[in-house]
């Protein structure tokens, strides 16, 4: 089921972003995992994210499937994406991620400076 599942989310993430690819620059594959830790607790829950993107003139987009992957506990599937631009030294980027029914929104916004 998994290999169904992220087989028809890359399908759906590559037509979704077929017409931006077409205006700006090529596809791209960013595979991602992020790390939880704190001090108390030391490394908890970790996030792996399979994004299939397009990119060009300072503007980005990519979305696939995500794997939610707890210190304790099953591990979830859902879908993530993020959308950014770039300006000068700044950048800011809105994402999402959506596991069953919860769906969470983050907006970044920083800066590049070359030392």
């Amino acid at each position: 089921m998994l290999k169904s599942f992220v087989t028809g989310a890359a399908a759906i993430a590559v037509s979704a972003l077929a017409p931006l690819s077409a205006i700006s620059g090529p596809l791209y594959f960013n595979p991602e995992v992020n790390v939880g830790a704190d001090i108390d607790d030391g490394v908890g829950g970790s996030t792996a994210e399979l994004h299939f993107g397009a990119k060009g003139d300072g503007l980005y987009g990519q979305i696939g499937p995500m794997l939610v992957i707890p210190d304790t506990g099953e591990t979830e599937l859902g879908v993530s994406g993020k959308a950014g631009y770039a300006f000068g030294p700044g950048y800011t980027e809105l994402s999402f991620s959506s596991v069953d029914s919860d769906t969470t929104f983050n907006l970044k916004v920083g800066g590049s400076f070359d030392l």
